[in-house]
């Protein structure tokens, strides 16, 4: 619940509290509209199970308590700011959306269930995103655990079939990532879609003529094996890298795209940047223009 915070608490309201539990500071006013609109979406994140007991929700009343106001340097509303151990550990102005309101919690509050898992994830990063999973985990960090579990899964789990018990559980991790909004959407969704197109073109296969010749580029197997490569070591990241432009420098003109998204499903699974995706990138380029 809400708490009302005056020029003369917020020392004790707020700074000192927060060495304690974070305390995330509404500063508002009567006449704010968009303070209307946002302040019982934030009072209801204080009281969803998924935040409760994790972040004290204070509110400043700008107008009544200019001290405190003119010292955060509050110049519009409604401004939020996020405290902990007496510092400013988070803030954003304006009335976000509960979406955007949700991700700026997940980013700033600590949660002790995934603080929890960081020293396993050091050892066995898929053994911690299963405890993600398990424990239906969000946010950034859970995400992250998400991901390097799946990639750990791409790397060991040997996948040479879209039914695989390691290809299922891969992509359940993958779906758990959210498809927008993560660092992770973008290589998630495209190794989500490799994954779903092989798996339907097994569930349409009926035995009828051509049923197999789903435009899929290479091999299943072959393809996962050479993703694989690319987080073994840059030697053998630079054998796959060669094997998918090869690819697409051999395949015909008409059939170039969809063998172009195995090269950068490959660049996003090794971050999107780096020399190596940068002068692989440049050859692509020579490519196709």
């Amino acid at each position: 619940m809400a708490i009302d915070v005056t020029d003369s608490t917020f020392q004790a309201e707020v700074l000192e509290a927060s060495q304690s539990v974070p305390v995330l500071v509404d500063f508002w006013a009567e006449w704010c509209g968009p303070c209307r609109m946002v302040g019982p979406v934030v009072e209801a994140l204080e009281q969803a199970p998924e935040y409760a007991g994790r972040f004290r929700l204070a509110k400043v009343n700008t107008d009544q308590n200019p001290e405190i106001s003119g010292r955060f340097g509050i110049s519009s509303i409604p401004a939020f700011k996020l405290f902990s151990q007496g510092e400013v550990a988070g803030e954003f102005v304006g009335a976000l959306p509960e979406h955007a309101l949700r991700r700026f919690l997940d980013q700033n509050l600590p949660d002790p269930a995934l603080e929890s898992l960081a020293a396993v994830a050091g050892q066995d990063p898929l053994a911690a995103a299963r405890s993600v999973l398990e424990q239906g985990l969000q946010g950034e960090g859970a995400e992250n655990f998400l991901w390097q579990g799946a990639l750990e899964l791409l790397r060991t789990g040997d996948i040479t079939s879209a039914e695989d018990s390691a290809a299922l559980e891969l992509k359940q991790m993958l779906g758990a990532i959210p498809e927008f909004g993560s660092q992770h959407s973008d290589a998630r969704t495209g190794l989500l879609a490799l994954l779903n197109m092989h798996q339907n073109s097994n569930d349409t296969a009926n035995g009828s003529a051509g049923a197999d010749q789903v435009a899929v580029g290479p091999g299943f197997g072959e393809t996962m094996g050479k993703l694989a490569e690319l987080l073994a070591d840059e030697t053998s990241a630079r054998g796959a890298l060669d094997y998918f432009v090869g690819l697409v420098e051999a395949a015909p003109a008409a059939e170039r795209g969809s063998v172009k998204d195995r090269v950068l499903l490959a660049f996003r699974l090794l971050g999107n940047q780096g020399p190596l995706v940068n002068e692989y990138r440049r050859k692509l380029s020579a490519l196709l223009f």
